[in-house]
């Protein structure tokens, strides 16, 4: 379990360097994803199934109240992708496309800091 949490924190770290180095492109990628049904539910379970398992690991790691807080932010996340419609996630997608540089900057420092804690816990 705690090899999935150190490769789960590797690859949020990865996209919040990608981010955080090449917002325009971070941008330009993320404008083109077109939510269907099928990808809204891909997308829910998926989070509610990281959730779980960073949940069920965290007793494992150095800071199990963080990670299973995390886990808890996961599930939450991913019960309200079921809840909402797949108009409104699109429009959340190509909102945040639109955010200043800075912005997303912001976005991949957050995403790099959260990667890094993640893998750190694990180790």
């Amino acid at each position: 379990m705690l090899y999935f949490v150190m490769i789960l924190g590797l690859a949020i770290a990865a996209v919040g360097v990608f981010t955080l180095f090449a917002p325009a492109r971070m941008a330009a990628m993320a404008s083109g994803f077109q939510f269907s049904e099928a990808k809204r539910y891909a997308a829910a379970y998926g989070r509610m199934l990281i959730g779980f398992i960073l949940f069920f690991a965290a007793y494992q790691t150095k800071f199990s109240g963080a990670v299973q807080v995390l886990a808890m932010f996961s599930v939450l996340a991913g019960i309200i992708v079921l809840l909402v419609s797949r108009e409104w996630l699109q429009a959340r997608v190509e909102g945040v496309t639109d955010w200043s540089p800075g912005a997303l900057r912001g976005v991949g420092v957050g995403a790099l800091v959260a990667g890094a804690f993640l893998f750190y816990a694990a180790v």
